[in-house]
């Protein structure tokens, strides 16, 4: 068995970068974490129901692995700070991590320098 350069950053890494590198990697790899990081950057005020995930899921799976993937999720998302989530009211929250750019973001910025070249031309 040999581990990764990857794997090796990890296992040498504080909590908060190893929060942080899961975080990336969920978002890259696992398209449940994409849908509820862009449903959540849709809104204004950065929350959505865990219904409509469930929703969503249901649509492909039986009833016991939609919980069973939304429970995976919110561990997950929450263990990694992607989301909060309000039990009470079952809703997710975006957690902001200004140090890092997202998708979105980095779109926004291209377009924004594109823009400003064309302008400037």
């Amino acid at each position: 068995m040999e581990i990764t350069p990857e794997g090796r950053i990890f296992a040498e890494a504080d909590i908060a970068t190893r929060k942080a590198l899961f975080r990336r990697a969920a978002l890259k790899n696992v398209l449940l974490f994409q849908q509820i990081e862009s449903a959540l950057w849709a809104k204004a005020d950065h929350t959505i129901p865990l219904e409509l995930f469930r929703d969503l899921l249901d649509e492909h799976y039986p009833e016991n692995e939609v919980e069973r993937q939304l429970e995976t999720a919110l561990h997950w998302g929450r263990d990694c700070e992607l989301f909060t989530y309000d039990s009470g009211n079952q809703r997710l929250q975006l957690i902001l991590h200004p140090e890092e750019k997202t998708d979105q973001e980095r779109e926004s910025a291209a377009l924004e320098n594109k823009s400003s070249e064309v302008k400037s031309s």
